[in-house]
């Protein structure tokens, strides 16, 4: 099972009656956080524009099964320094750009080495989205999204994700499955992302009834459909992680 964060998925759900009982059922999360009108109207919401990026480094990521002593010669070679290593992204690196040399020049040179995955400028970005509009996150009730404190909370305390939706917020690709009891898909916060059957436009199955109809007779899986895909942006209760 995969979510994107920040995306747009269906809800195909499996529903049981009992609460003891688990439910199936697959979230399509199409349009989880909608974009600005403006957006959807084919005007682009911010002006498109070229990067800036830092000019003092680069960042370098090695291949896979590298020897060090080969990529320590590689930079010697370029009068390049190691400033920063990230053991857990692969050993990616940030380099520093010597006196005299450009980012570009560097990055073409260590991409034509062989030895590295991908050499590239450290783009330097901003955050480009407004927050949604939905009232549960605006009064910060939805604290794991977006936490400032509120509530007597520890700030940052959360997953950032406005920070993640200013990167992406459409993931009109991806379906999510879920187990639980199954899902109210006529609630107005998840009607618009739930999955269709194309043969039947069901929205799921309903394991334990052996129909195409997994309502919820429990709450508790419509919840967790909100969670992973409620819509954004709407002007209604919450907005999902997706």
């Amino acid at each position: 099972m995969t979510v994107h964060v920040c995306g747009s998925a269906k809800v195909l759900p499996i529903g049981c009656r009992k609460a003891r009982r688990f439910a199936f059922w697959i979230v399509s999360l199409p349009w989880l956080l909608q974009t600005p009108a403006e957006a959807r109207d084919g005007a682009p919401a911010v002006p498109a524009r070229v990067p800036a990026y830092r000019d003092d480094h680069l960042l370098v990521k090695p291949n896979v099964g590298v020897a060090r002593e080969d990529i320590a010669r590689l930079h010697a070679n370029n009068h390049c320094k190691v400033l920063r290593l990230f053991p857990e992204l692969g050993n990616l690196q940030i380099v520093r750009v010597p006196k005299g040399a450009t980012v570009l020049d560097l990055v073409r040179r260590y991409q034509g080495s062989a030895l590295v995955a991908y050499a590239e400028p450290d783009y330097l970005v901003r955050l480009a989205s407004t927050f949604p509009n939905d009232p549960k996150f605006l009064d910060g009730t939805l604290w794991g999204l977006n936490n400032a404190g509120q509530n007597g909370g520890k700030p940052n305390a959360d997953i950032d994700a406005p920070e993640a939706w200013a990167v992406s917020h459409s993931a009109s690709n991806i379906v999510v499955a879920v187990v639980d009891t199954g899902v109210r898909y006529s609630h107005e916060d998840l009607a618009a992302n739930m999955w269709v059957n194309p043969e039947d436009g069901s929205h799921g199955t309903n394991a334990v009834e052996g129909t195409a109809y997994p309502q919820d007779d429990n709450g508790h899986g419509t919840a967790i459909a909100g969670v992973i895909g409620a819509a954004g942006n709407n002007g209604l209760g919450v907005v999902g992680v997706a």
